[in-house]
């Protein structure tokens, strides 16, 4: 009987080291991909109707760069419904992207750092305003494996806070968006916000 007891036991051994030795090895098989870039928009656009009669969201996107060497940001695309409405170039990039704490734009976002890239859409007045936004961020990390220094970072959509809604009536689905009352200094032409 203790043999019977022992060859079950060794026989269920074995099965659990067979079992483990095959997930190593498939999670071996699985490619490493790394994620430097971490996207997220912590308050959600709300489009509005400037004085120009265009739509504008305007918002910052905050991206930190998880990775342990300096990334360049080449291009940042801000996508609507499956279509790109903007895409900046990293001249642009660096007319915008302000580290945490830092008022000056930077165009290399540094090693565990975290910055805020100020985006600001502008549809034509008649444009279809989506209900959700993602953005897409190529970066070069020169710190990086040669096969990973040019990467893609995509974020999953997110909605946007109140769907324009030209009719201006509060509904479940939409929020009124009045006119914001513009004031002019005596002798200027320039509207000012009060």
């Amino acid at each position: 009987m203790t043999r019977r007891i022992l060859r079950a036991a060794l026989v269920a051994f074995i099965l659990v080291i067979l079992i483990t030795a095959t997930r190593f090895a498939t999670l071996a098989a699985e490619p490493e991909l790394p994620t430097p870039l971490l996207l997220s928009v912590p308050d959600p656009p709300a489009p509005f109707t400037g004085s120009d009669q265009r739509i504008h969201l305007v918002y910052e996107l905050w991206i930190t760069n998880f990775s342990s060497g300096d990334a360049i940001l080449q291009t940042v695309e801000v996508l609507g419904e499956g279509a790109v409405l903007r895409k900046l170039d990293a001249a642009e990039i660096a007319r915008r992207l302000q580290p945490a704490g830092q008022r000056e734009s930077v165009s290399v976002l540094p090693k565990s750092t975290q910055a805020m890239l100020f985006i600001h859409l502008d549809l034509t007045a008649n444009a279809s305003v989506p209900r959700q936004i993602s953005h897409r961020v190529t970066a070069h990390f020169a710190a990086a494996p040669p096969s990973h220094r040019e990467l893609t970072e995509a974020e999953q959509p997110r909605s946007i806070l109140a769907p324009f809604s030209r009719l201006g009536r509060h509904s479940s689905e939409s929020i009124t968006l009045q006119p914001i009352p513009v004031a002019t200094l005596p002798g200027t032409r320039a509207p000012l916000c009060p």
